[in-house]
């Protein structure tokens, strides 16, 4: 009995000992595998789309082109009064006296204004006269163009719930309104076209 108990002793030492001993495992084998040969081939750059305003409006004395949809009319610069002129953009079916439903009218008006280069008094002198008249000031930005000029844009609501667009900067001394009805979408993608004439 002795003996047994003995074996049996040493066999569970044995299993301790093994359970507690570091095992290493084998590192495993890599074998190398072959790839399929890649296959490059030359694709040309994606073209891009057709520009979305393709005809372009310059107004020599601003020093400023925008750009605006083919099928547009284009009135031509004509003077108003003795202190500014007009010149306007008109989508089809549109004209200087009414917007054609789901259209838009563009007016770049000129004005000479004291004080000469001050665009922010023109623009204070504007939202003044607004709000004399009960328009309603919704929004307003102001952006750099490339040659240095500011560009300020506003939205208002007319007396009669109608939204206006209007963009302003400098024209020489003197200052460049333009003025937006109608789809404002499409006359502010318009506006952000504004550059100086290259």
């Amino acid at each position: 009995m002795k003996k047994g108990y003995i074996l049996v002793i040493i066999v569970f030492g044995l299993t301790i000992l093994s359970a507690c001993s570091k095992t290493v495992a084998a590192e495993p084998t890599i074998t190398p595998t072959l790839l399929p040969e890649l296959q490059f081939t030359e694709t040309s750059a994606p073209t891009a789309e057709p520009a979305r305003f393709p005809m372009v409006y310059q107004d020599e004395a601003a020093n400023i082109q925008l750009s605006y949809p083919e099928g547009w009319a284009l009135e031509p610069a004509q003077v108003i009064g003795d202190r500014g002129s007009q010149a306007a953009l008109l989508s089809p079916g549109s004209s200087l006296e009414s917007v054609a439903e789901g259209g838009s009218r563009i007016v770049l008006t000129t004005y000479q204004w004291d004080p000469k280069n001050d665009l922010s008094a023109f623009v204070a002198q504007r939202k003044t006269a607004w709000e004399a008249s009960g328009f309603k000031l919704l929004s307003e930005e102001s952006f750099k163009l490339a040659d240095d000029r500011s560009l300020v844009i506003l939205v208002v609501e007319t007396v009669e719930k109608t939204h206006v667009l209007f963009a302003f900067t400098n024209s020489g001394e003197n200052y460049l309104q333009i003025s937006g009805e109608g789809d404002l979408q499409v006359c502010r993608e318009i506006v952000d076209t504004i550059q100086p004439v290259q």
